[in-house]
């Protein structure tokens, strides 16, 4: 949008931290700490340019009254002036919300907590929501929201503490611990508490959709909604858990299609996540630990579907019997989100969850320097990859008599040392002239192999003669 001398409402970023710092980063009516930029004199509609001398920062409601005359220009000039001019300024920080004097912040979801991540929600590889260190004063964070309507149109959002968009329908109040955003008399879109003790920003409730996703907090609970197959109603898990140190919270992906025939199955991946398999939901994504006490399926926002899932084992019993083997050269991405860094691993085109465990180089190519490595991956990716070029089988039995198995299995060789004797495992092929050790798995009677699938056995057969 355009004023009549072909102004747009877009304020470079230089221009923008000058009005901050004159402002003293808060409504210079009431210093509250989440704004709006307004010309003074001239207003918008008159003004060249935009220019730090006459523009001010105001909260949403102050905005409001200036709009509506209540709150006079010259008032927010005398203001405006005052706060340059004086030393002894009330801060924002005395309101003290985003003021966490540590970098240590736990975000509660609900029940679930998250320590130390990036991003609390992001959709799409877009941050819907977020808690970023404040770049203009230290120990102090800003908040990052994009809130949508059903159909998928921009509402409003916050930017580092700047509130984008129609500021007339919304209240916004926020106090030393609190913060609340509504859209109308008891209409709560937001709402979240900090505890400065525990350095933790609990979110109370949140009612954020994001088609194909709702996203909703209510009364302790979680719960995040997902349009079934034939977008005609929602269906919402409900989750709880503890995690710690990762990138995102909250993970959706609304490129994966919810199947019809779904099942809240749980899907632990060290370092990836935790997804709810076919959903496009993953919570804790790259976190360091986590501790998942519940998850629960609803066929809407109200009504219970089925008993919580008892989480314990989940992910070994899903696994049971599935694992793939094949060679190949694995291609890795690194992908840019807003606050992180990933990288992404590819098998002949097809996106794996997590870096493959890899058995052995098995050749290398002289001229482009390809790398071919044995890959053992689970399962649950079989569909995709068992008609790739480099694909072996679902057992060790399947390449053991391959000339280049030497490579991948391995044995326990004697090595000597100024401390004495000692037993090392190598790969096959570098036994050299060293004394071999142990050759065979007594467990298995089979050679020795670098990696397994909880509970997922490598050999399909139990006793075997090697040649």
């Amino acid at each position: 949008m355009k004023n009549k001398y072909g102004l747009s409402r877009s304020i470079p970023s230089e221009v923008k931290r000058q009005i901050r710092q004159r402002s003293k980063f808060g409504c210079v009516i009431c210093r509250t700490a989440i704004y709006t930029y307004e010309h003074i004199n001239p207003t918008f509609i008159n003004a060249r340019e935009h220019n730090p001398d006459h523009m001010c920062i105001l909260c949403n409601n102050c905005q409001v009254d200036s709009t509506n005359g209540v709150l006079s220009k010259k008032k927010i000039r005398d203001a405006y002036n005052k706060i340059q001019e004086s030393e002894n300024v009330d801060d924002p920080k005395r309101k003290g919300f985003f003021d966490v004097y540590e970098r240590n912040l736990t975000v509660n979801l609900g029940k679930s907590s998250f320590q130390m991540f990036h991003s609390v929600i992001n959709i799409d590889g877009k941050d819907y929501l977020s808690f970023k260190p404040d770049p203009d004063r230290a120990l102090s964070y800003v908040i990052n929201g994009l809130f949508l309507d059903h159909g998928g149109s921009e509402l409003f959002r916050i930017e580092n503490n700047e509130w984008i968009g129609n500021t007339r329908q919304w209240d916004v109040d926020l106090s030393s611990t609190n913060l609340t955003i509504r859209r109308s008399k008891g209409n709560i879109m937001f709402s979240a508490s900090k505890d400065p003790v525990s350095q933790s920003i609990s979110i109370m409730h949140l009612n954020m959709w994001a088609p194909p996703f709702h996203i909703l907090i209510e009364k302790g609970n979680l719960l995040v909604g997902r349009c079934d197959i034939k977008r005609k109603k929602m269906i919402y898990f409900f989750i709880s858990g503890e995690f710690k140190y990762g990138t995102c919270a909250l993970y959706l992906d609304s490129m994966c299609r919810l199947d019809s025939d779904f099942t809240a199955e749980l899907e632990i991946s060290g370092g990836d996540g935790a997804y709810i398999r076919g959903t496009g939901i993953c919570i804790g994504r790259s976190f360091s630990s986590a501790n998942i006490s519940a998850i629960g399926v609803y066929p809407s926002d109200e009504n219970f579907l089925s008993n919580e899932l008892n989480i314990e084992g989940s992910t070994q019993a899903k696994r049971n019997g599935q694992q793939i083997f094949i060679l190949g050269c694995l291609e890795t991405r690194l992908v840019k989100f807003p606050d992180w860094e990933e990288v992404e691993y590819y098998l002949y085109g097809y996106k794996l969850k997590y870096k493959p465990a890899s058995w052995g180089v098995v050749s290398v190519d002289d001229k482009s320097g390809r790398v071919i490595e044995l890959f053992h991956i689970d399962g649950g990716v079989k569909a995709q990859l068992e008609d790739a070029e480099g694909f072996i089988g679902y057992w060790a039995d399947d390449f053991v008599n391959e000339h280049w198995a030497k490579n991948v299995f391995e044995c326990y060789v004697w090595e000597y040392t100024e401390d004495g004797k000692h037993r090392v495992r190598v790969k096959i092929k570098d036994i050299s002239d060293r004394e071999i050790a142990e050759e065979i798995n007594p467990e298995t009677g089979q050679w020795f192999h670098p990696h397994e699938f909880a509970g997922v056995p490598v050999w399909k057969g139990k006793k075997r003669i090697f040649n």
